[in-house]
């Protein structure tokens, strides 16, 4: 079974739109008692949240070793071609 992950900011969605995916805490109780099944996972704002962030804590750590590799290649690029 598939499962689509649609992510739709409140901010600039319609109404119309945020509406065909909103749950009911009906719904919420039976999506949670799934959590066990394999291949599926439920993530409430807070999960994403705390994922987000360690996401962009890795990012920023990338970033950093990216700049040093570009600060390298410019050395190099100037002592050739200067």
């Amino acid at each position: 079974m598939n499962i689509l992950l649609i992510g739709i900011n409140h901010k600039t969605a319609a109404v119309k739109v945020r509406e065909k995916f909103s749950f009911t805490k009906k719904h919420l109780k039976i999506l949670t008692k799934r959590k066990h099944i394999k291949g599926v996972s439920l993530w409430d704002l807070d999960d994403l949240k705390g994922i987000s962030e360690k996401n962009h804590k890795k990012r920023e750590k990338e970033a950093v070793y990216a700049e040093k590799i570009i600060d390298r290649e410019l050395k190099c690029f100037v002592t050739n071609y200067s």
